[in-house]
């Protein structure tokens, strides 16, 4: 199930996360591979979170991502930021993990022309503030833009609350 969530955090949170990552003192790194490693593709990304431990300052700004989500347990992070390119380019479908029980969400920061697309058909379009859910297991893929300077997104893989029934 795909779940798409628009105007996700209030607007001084929102406005204060894209200010931090479309701004000049964000750190970005180099990634030889989109989908996968050396697959041919590159973005830059900005690790956020990993394995068990925050892995920058930033934490703190998008933990409040998490509550959005009902997660009870992160264990990735990362911001993704791809360069506009002339035309729309799908890059590589893949899972983020096999976990059954586990989540990946997408926030995006910036509207732009670019989009998650997923293995039944659905496109997400990359729109700022919305946050779109998903099973880990379940094949997806995004894009390039056209119309803005960069795709920016922050990926999150998490397993939800469990609610009783």
């Amino acid at each position: 199930m795909i779940n798409i969530i628009d105007d996700a955090l209030d607007a001084p949170l929102f406005e204060k996360i894209q200010e931090t990552f479309l701004g000049d003192a964000c750190p970005w790194f180099f990634s030889k591979g989109v989908a996968r490693q050396d697959d041919g593709d590159f973005q830059f990304v900005h690790g956020i979170y990993s394995g068990s431990e925050p892995a920058s300052n930033y934490w703190p700004l998008v933990r409040p991502i998490l509550h959005a989500l009902n997660a009870a347990s992160v264990m990735n992070v990362k911001a993704n930021l791809l360069v506009r390119t002339e035309s729309i380019v799908e890059l590589g479908m893949h899972v983020d993990n096999s976990l059954k029980d586990a989540y990946t969400a997408v926030y995006y920061i910036n509207t732009n022309n670019g989009y998650t697309f997923f293995e039944n058909g659905t496109k997400c379009e990359s729109v700022a503030n919305r946050l779109v859910a998903f099973p880990s297991h379940m094949q997806h893929g995004g894009t390039t833009c056209t119309d803005q300077p960069t795709r920016m997104l922050i990926n999150f893989n998490y397993h939800p609350i469990i609610e009783n029934v």
